[in-house]
Formats: structure tokens, sequence, C-alpha cells
């Protein structure tokens, strides 16, 4: 599977209508009657069922990034079979991959960040979401995944160099190296952290996808310095 960053989402939006065309007759022959309930967000028709032990079921509707992985979706909410109204969505700058498992549903949800050797973009699963009944009751938790490989002391410093060194062109070079200035931040080094910030008072005139990914990432590293908040 191709790696998700916000960038290639966007490309990958462009062929998600053909991919989901001709998956519309299997989605129904798999769900029968239930369907997602009419919502402004993502289609009615069902990419995946979660069938529980309780007699609920659980449908995910919305759209597939690559035929060959079906339980990776974007732009997609989650319903109740029988219900009139959704349980939540999730956007089209959002790739999950959807699980079930020991009568639990997981969302994971994917991102890539640069923690490869050279510095090269990996996929990783940023957080997860456990979905499951008690009795009757549908209860939701989340967390992130706290066990990434973050960058060592002497990274950190040749990214905080070369980010001082760099002109002010905005350009896709920026956006990778903006991207390792959140992942520096992540290791928990203030001068790191700072210049994350810094990015956009060099570049005002973010706007389009890569202000987009700026404020993904933005939220990200709130989530992550926020540990005792439910997410």
């Amino acid at each position: 599977m191709k790696h998700i960053t916000v960038k290639n989402v966007v490309a990958y939006l462009f062929t998600i209508l053909c991919v989901n065309a001709g998956m519309a007759q299997t989605q129904e022959s798999v769900a029968g009657e239930c369907t997602c309930p009419e919502n402004n967000y993502a289609p009615a028709d069902v990419n995946l069922l979660f069938d529980f032990t309780n007699n609920k079921k659980i449908v995910a509707c919305g759209y597939v990034i690559q035929e060959e992985q079906p339980d990776v979706l974007s732009e997609f909410v989650l319903a109740e079979c029988g219900r009139d109204s959704i349980i939540d969505f999730w956007d089209a700058m959002t790739v999950c991959r959807l699980a079930f498992r020991e009568d639990t549903l997981w969302v994971q949800e994917l991102y890539e960040l640069p923690i490869g050797p050279d510095l090269q973009p990996v996929e990783i699963v940023w957080a997860i979401e456990r979905f499951a009944y008690q009795d009757d009751r549908l209860t939701r938790e989340k967390q992130l995944n706290r066990n990434l490989k973050l960058y060592d002391n002497s990274t950190i410093d040749k990214i905080l160099q070369r980010y001082k060194q760099m002109d002010d062109f905005l350009n896709d070079d920026k956006m990778v190296l903006v991207d390792q200035l959140f992942v520096a931040a992540l290791s928990g080094k203030a001068e790191a952290k700072a210049a994350f910030f810094d990015f956009h008072r060099r570049f005002p005139d973010l706007d389009g996808a890569y202000l987009h990914q700026y404020r993904i990432l933005t939220e990200m590293l709130s989530a992550w310095e926020n540990k005792d908040q439910p997410l």
C-alpha cells in the first residue's frame, strides 16, 4: 500500500469515485438490508459490515483508497444498522484502516512521518479508536500510538540547522522539512517546537493543501502534548 500523506490523499481522491462505483453492487450484497442513513458526508452504500455477538451491526460507508485494500477508507461514516443517525464522520484528509477482532471494531488512523532511514517517510498508526458494546450501549475510546520511533538529539540539531539556513521560498521541500520539525517537536525538544510554530510566521501566506497539512500537524502536536486530556 502507498504511504499516506496530506498531499497524496488529495491525489487519491481523483480515483476514489471510479473505484467505488465498481464496488457498489458488491457492497450491497455484503450489507444486505443495512445501509448508512442519509447524511451530508458520505454515500449510503456500505463498504464494510461488522457483526457483534449481541446482534448489533455497525457499517462503514465511504471511499476506498485502493481497491486491493478494502479495509482502508477515507471520507467515511460509521453507523449502527437500524439507526437514522451516524456514529461519526472521518473527513477526506483522514485515512483509516478498519479491523474487527474480539467483538471490537478498531479504527486505526494512518499517517506518514519521516522516521525511516535517512528520514525517509514511513507509514505509521497515529491513533487507535475502539468501538465495543457493553450490553446494548456502544462505547468508544481513542488513544495515540506513543510507541513511535522519534529523533535523537543529533538528528534534531541537523534539522534545526537546516531550518535556520533555508530560504523563504515556499515549496514541497519546505513542507517535507515541516514534517521533520513536527517529529522533532514530538521528541520533546523545546527549540524544535518553537521552530515548528515559527514556520507559519516565516510563511504567513500558507494556503490550500500546505495550510491544511500544517493545521493537521498542529492539531496532532497538541493532542500529543495533552496526555491527560481525552481525545
